[in-house]
């Protein structure tokens, strides 16, 4: 089928309700070397968003959540600014599809969070705001924004080859901790801030954190930016069993030597290294105790 036939027969079957079938046509249509229209997929992913409650959840029953996936990243691959907008509501409704065990993740979204501090802000109230009675439509926003800060990992002011521009973090990170103060917000956001630049790259000399975010950090030097990257390295590990010490001792060396090599010119992020440091090191006595009661 050609590009045009494709987009008719989704066309087609969504008049008669088979939004179902659309998508698996489609699905199928992006693993093509032609290209689709993408008015087409946006079109069908908009009347999935329109179907009642109980359709909805008839469709997921139905269909394969992957093919799903496959038309977002289609059109997240696009790269056109034309229907950015659209997109991003498409990846808001669509978001638990995107989560971490997800091939696509809300790249939308996230850019949309990297250019706009208000966005940054907005999420952060959701997340932050529990209504005593909420209805599930509350409760979904507050998983949500939760789900998409907690999923963000590129830092602002990051260049396409990877290296972050200090001025445009620093820019960034004012303009969001203004809006912060202005809704008695700075503390959880200066705490999320730190959970984000502990994805961090390194110098190019395999000094971690880089410059950049070390600047920042260093001038910000609130507690709750430290707690929030102290959590945000140590959180970022996951769980771990069965090491009988030696991997927590391994990770508390390498904090250390981290920390040695900043401390100078960086002193507050030096002391959260050490601090992570001593974490791993005391992570590492008590697995080799617990080693040495099993054994």
């Amino acid at each position: 089928m050609t590009p045009d036939e494709v987009s008719l027969a989704a066309s087609k079957l969504i008049e008669v309700e088979r939004v179902d079938a659309a998508i698996l046509l489609l699905s199928m249509a992006t693993h093509s070397e032609h290209p689709l229209d993408p008015e087409c997929l946006l079109e069908t992913l908009e009347t999935v968003m329109k179907l009642p409650a109980p359709r909805q959840k008839e469709l997921r029953e139905r269909i394969d959540q992957h093919h799903i996936q496959e038309l977002i990243g289609y059109l997240q691959n696009q790269s056109s600014g034309d229907y950015e907008c659209r997109l991003a509501t498409i990846e808001w409704f669509f978001l638990p599809l995107l989560g971490e065990f997800s091939i696509h993740s809300p790249k939308t979204l996230h850019s949309q969070l990297e250019k706009s501090p208000k966005f940054f802000i907005e999420l952060l109230s959701v997340a932050d705001h529990v209504q005593q009675e909420p209805t599930q439509e509350e409760k979904n926003r507050v998983e949500y924004a939760y789900h998409l800060l907690h999923g963000w990992k590129t830092i602002p002011g990051t260049e396409p080859d990877g290296k972050i521009q200090e001025e445009k973090l620093r820019q960034w990170c004012e303009e969001v901790r203004q809006l912060a103060r202005k809704t008695n917000r700075l503390g959880i956001c200066d705490s999320k801030l730190g959970e984000l630049f502990a994805h961090a790259p390194s110098d190019p000399d395999g000094t971690w954190p880089c410059e950049a975010v070390r600047e920042i950090v260093e001038e910000i030097g609130t507690e709750e930016l430290g707690k929030g990257l102290y959590y945000g390295i140590v959180n970022s590990r996951g769980v771990a069993w069965g090491t009988g010490g030696e991997e927590e001792h391994e990770l508390a060396t390498q904090f250390r030597s981290k920390a040695e090599k900043i401390s100078f010119d960086h002193p507050f992020v030096g002391e959260i290294l050490e601090n992570v440091s001593q974490c791993y090191e005391l992570q590492a006595n008590h697995c080799k105790e617990e080693a040495r009661w099993e054994g």
